[in-house]
């Protein structure tokens, strides 16, 4: 029997950094397969293709908080760009909350930029992150029909 669809609101997500919640006004997250083409005299014309290895990128934009700055130049800030090449310290625990589900996506991100966006609007200053994750990604645990 197929279930009953459950939606959400994106209001309430969050992307968590380490032990720093940060104020998103929206994100997204992507993951492909980087497929190889194995396309052979038996594939009768049409193209064959094998996936090989899984990636996820992202990009939250956010509010800036001056109690919670998301960087602060080598390695300061839960989003910082520049931590060095050391091993565990290049990485940053990140969760992203979808919205009022309480169900997240959970992965070590690598930072890749943070651009922060101040106008002279009365607006809130902003800022964005681009982020890749490394390794294996936790999904949400959901069922499906």
């Amino acid at each position: 029997m197929p279930t009953t669809p459950k939606f959400h609101s994106g209001v309430g997500g969050k992307l968590t950094a380490g032990a720093a919640d940060f104020a998103v006004i929206d994100w997204s997250f992507t993951t492909t397969n980087r497929l190889a083409e194995i396309t052979n005299s038996l594939s009768a014309g049409w193209a064959e293709w094998l996936p090989t290895v899984s990636e996820a990128t992202g990009t939250a934009n956010c509010v800036w908080d001056s109690n919670n700055i998301p960087d602060g130049g080598t390695g300061v800030g839960p989003l910082d760009p520049f931590r060095g090449i050391d091993g565990a310290a290049d990485t940053v625990d990140m969760t992203l909350t979808c919205g009022t589900s309480g169900k997240t996506y959970a992965f070590k991100a690598v930072i890749e930029s943070v651009a922060v966006t101040n106008n002279n609007q009365n607006d809130a200053i902003k800022f964005a992150v681009n982020f890749k994750a490394t390794k294996a990604v936790t999904a949400p645990a959901g069922t499906s029909p």
